[in-house]
């Protein structure tokens, strides 16, 4: 498995041309005291990439399912194109329509690392296997404390220890024939 803190291999000002860029995003933020078993607290947030899409930045994405009423779509994921904020939104997927204030960008979690395993996995599927997963990590967290140790506070800070684990490195890791939701486990273990 290959996963690089952000700064150190890919920026955001060029990279696009140095790297297959999915269309979504899976951005994981973990809450403080992540241990490698869990359980764990953590959110998670799609984004359609603003890279793929030659954008400044990235565009927040949708699940279909309505957060009041715990009814769950499709599940899904579709871009904000298909919503418009004032009436309606649209799943793309199941052509189901949805009032948009109702409507989630953010999934929060508290679960082992196994069960963390197995929600991203869902995602990934959702999303096609086209996406670069985001992992966000606390100030206390080992992780955040080496990125300070290699690149200062200061950068640190700004990136939120962010480790980036790229779509390329994960179909090859899963296609050598390693489980989707082992590879996973050890990301979020790490």
């Amino acid at each position: 498995m290959e996963s690089v803190p952000y700064s150190v291999q890919l920026g955001r000002e060029g990279a696009g041309k140095d790297h297959d860029w999915g269309k979504w995003k899976v951005e994981i933020t973990f809450a403080k005291d992540r241990t490698p078993g869990g359980p764990n607290s953590f959110v998670v947030e799609v984004y359609e990439n603003g890279i793929a899409l030659g954008a400044a930045g990235d565009m927040r994405a949708y699940l279909c399912r309505d957060i009041e009423e715990k009814d769950l779509g499709c599940q899904k994921v579709f871009s904000a194109l298909y919503v418009d904020f004032k009436t309606i939104a649209v799943c793309p997927h199941c052509k189901r329509t949805w009032n948009p204030n109702r409507l989630t960008t953010t999934v929060v979690y508290r679960l082992s690392t196994d069960k963390a395993a197995i929600a991203i996995a869902k995602i990934m599927r959702r999303v096609e296997f086209d996406a670069d997963i985001f992992i966000k990590y606390h100030p206390s967290d080992i992780r955040y404390q080496e990125m300070v140790r290699e690149l200062g506070l200061d950068k640190a800070a700004t990136l939120q220890g962010l480790l980036v684990y790229k779509k390329s490195d994960l179909i090859n890791a899963i296609s050598t024939g390693k489980g989707l939701e082992e590879e996973l486990k050890g990301l979020l273990s790490a």
